[in-house]
């Protein structure tokens, strides 16, 4: 199975696992989530059972206040960076947030000359403005997911040093 296929099919089992459970990550779903974005692992600072709770709760949290529920995934969950706490997210909440990917971010700068920042500050604003480009090309793609994996796709094409020179041309 190649790479886009085998991140496509996970992200279904995923979302599949997610809705059967009523909208409650398990832990399986966390790990998987997580792996899914990186390969590394999240160090719970108790245990297994209080860092789960505090990923749901961060998560309940999200459409009332998104940058407290980054803040507590992030900052009180070791393992736990901007780009998984989007994961999480958007697994939980897939037409309501999207993955921060510094891939998605080469190709929005490349596209429309805007620079964002993989940071808790800048993830509403990024998440804003990937929703407002999927509605205008809603008839293409059947989810916000698919449209993410194709900028996804777009911006791996992007070299570093080229996404470098983008940010000089766009701070001059």
């Amino acid at each position: 199975m190649n790479r886009d296929k085998f991140f496509d099919e996970e992200w279904k089992e995923i979302k599949k696992s997610i809705k059967e459970n009523k909208g409650k990550l398990n832990l399986v779903d966390i790990l998987r989530i997580h792996n899914y974005k990186v390969n590394v692992r999240i160090i719970p600072k108790k245990n297994w059972d209080d860092t789960v709770n505090k990923i749901n709760m961060a998560l309940e949290k999200a459409n009332e206040d998104i940058l407290e529920a980054l803040k507590i995934l992030t900052e009180d969950i070791d393992g736990i960076g901007i780009p998984i706490a989007s994961a999480l997210l958007s697994m939980r909440y897939p037409e309501e947030f999207t993955i921060i990917d510094i891939n998605c971010i080469k190709a929005i700068l490349k596209e429309h000359k805007i620079l964002f920042k993989i940071s808790i500050d800048d993830y509403p604003n990024y998440n804003k403005f990937m929703k407002e480009e999927f509605a205008k090309e809603k008839g293409k793609y059947k989810e916000l997911r698919g449209f993410e994996f194709n900028m996804f796709k777009r911006g791996r094409k992007i070299s570093k040093k080229e996404h470098k020179n983008r940010i000089k041309e766009l701070k001059n």
